[in-house]
């Protein structure tokens, strides 16, 4: 992963070419993940044009630049969420979390198929999606994702859960032959 660092510092002194950069540089993760939140190809451009208006207006009050992808996923969330034209279902019910038994998404996507796994998650709630996304995709840690979507850790572990249960609980139905 790229080192976003001296682009931000750049961009928050006010150089607009280092901005232009940055959003280059973070343009396709920051797409991506905004598909997997309001599951809309157009809504989700719609929510990075947004999104780079706002890191645009708010960039010069970067107080970490060493932290700018995250800064960036931060407010691309917040513009997905607002712009998701899903509701989140209602959850589960459901003990306490205990990864232990849950299949890892990489043997899911295995035994599954890419396209299976995706059309599943796109049956998520978006924080869930979200989530799910930030942590098997872009492989952050627990904290960075709790720091960037600005819930608790407790939440972040809690979302994994349900998501992980649920992509397992609709797979679990897909395999099931119909009588």
């Amino acid at each position: 992963m790229k080192d976003l660092t001296p682009i931000a510092e750049r961009a928050r002194a006010g150089n607009v070419a280092d901005f232009e950069e940055l959003l280059r540089e973070l343009e396709q993760p920051l797409y991506h993940f905004a598909v997997r939140i309001v599951r809309d190809r157009e809504t989700a451009y719609d929510v990075l044009q947004q999104s780079y208006l706002d890191m645009y207006k708010a960039i010069g009050a970067l107080r970490e630049p060493s932290r700018v992808r995250e800064w960036c996923y931060s407010i691309t969330y917040r513009r997905a969420i607002q712009n998701s034209s899903r509701p989140s279902p209602s959850l589960p019910e459901a003990g306490p979390p205990g990864d232990a038994d849950l299949p890892p998404i990489d043997l899911l996507i295995q035994e599954e198929g890419v396209e299976q796994v995706r059309s599943a998650v796109a049956q998520l709630a978006p924080d869930h999606a979200a989530a799910l996304h930030l942590f098997h995709l872009e492989e952050w840690s627990v904290q960075q994702i709790a720091e960037t979507l600005g819930v608790p850790v407790g939440t972040v572990k809690s979302r994994l859960h349900y998501a992980r249960n649920q992509l397992s609980g609709i797979l679990s139905q897909r395999r099931q032959p119909e009588v």
